[in-house]
């Protein structure tokens, strides 16, 4: 069944279970990204500054981050994402701290209600162009970071999925089976597997 035939969205800030939250790891990204060793390494911000007692965050965006539709990712976009799982069930907590948000010059600027030097890790909160939330599939962000890559390596070991071909595949090739049993079959430019 489809999540739009549920009613349902594959918002990242509000999707219900496990398969959307898995679908949503393969089509958004956060401002950072937690490593191996849950260390924050940028991704949609190119650094962040912080004051001497960690009280108040600066978040720097990316230059050249666009969106599927090709607009620009700006400080708005991620303001109203983060607003939206502020009051989230799923993202609310990580917000405790937080006194106040705002975008300024292509910033985020971040004041919280006392010292946290582990806030960062927060922020590895999935951002979705304002205004498309209520899309059944908000807009992403095309993956052009340099996670990215990374994460759709390992999304497609997970689940057994072979990377995309190199090449085009020649039309004589798409009408051939690929393996024992196996069926191709391309129906208006989308090629389907049996």
């Amino acid at each position: 069944m489809c999540i739009r035939d549920r009613g349902e969205t594959a918002d990242p800030i509000t999707c219900p279970d496990g398969m959307q939250q898995t679908l949503g790891a393969l089509l958004y990204e956060g401002l950072l990204v937690l490593d191996e060793s849950f260390a924050p390494q940028n991704v949609l911000c190119s650094r962040y500054e912080h004051n001497d007692d960690c009280t108040s965050y600066t978040f720097y965006l990316r230059d050249g981050v666009s969106f599927s539709d090709g607009s620009s990712l700006t400080a708005s976009d991620v303001l109203a994402t983060l607003r939206r799982a502020q009051e989230s069930e799923r993202y609310s907590a990580r917000f405790a701290n937080v006194a106040s948000m705002r975008a300024s010059n292509g910033a985020l600027i971040v004041n919280l209600t006392r010292a946290d030097s582990a806030f960062p890790a927060l922020f590895d909160i999935p951002i979705v162009k304002s205004g498309s939330e209520k899309n059944t599939v908000p807009l992403p962000l095309v993956p052009l970071m340099q996670g990215s890559s990374q994460k759709c390596r390992a999304a497609r070991a997970a689940f057994r999925v072979p990377p995309a071909p190199q090449k085009p595949v020649c039309p004589a090739a798409r009408s051939a089976p690929q393996r024992r049993g196996q069926r191709v079959q391309e129906t208006g430019g989308v090629v389907e597997m049996f």
